[in-house]
C-alpha cells in the first residue's frame, strides 16, 4: 500500500479502526526501540556484584 492510499484508508475508516491501527503503530515502534537499546548495550552485568563496569579480564577499576 502506497502512502497516499493509506492516508485515505486511514482517514475514512471509523475511529475504534484509527485507533487499533494506531496502538498497532505505537507497539511495533516501541518493540524497535527495544531492540535498539539491547543492541546497542555494551556493558554486561558481573554474574556475581551485578556491577555493569567490567572488562573481559576483570572488573574496571
Amino acid at each position: 500500500m502506497i502512502p497516499q492510499d493509506f492516508r485515505d484508508f486511514f482517514i475514512n475508516s471509523d475511529a475504534s479502526v484509527q485507533q487499533q491501527i494506531v496502538s498497532s503503530l505505537l507497539e511495533l515502534s516501541i518493540e524497535t526501540s527495544v531492540l535498539v537499546e539491547d543492541r546497542d548495550k555494551k556493558a554486561f552485568d558481573c554474574p556475581h556484584c551485578s556491577s555493569n563496569r567490567i572488562r573481559a579480564n576483570g572488573k574496571n577499576k
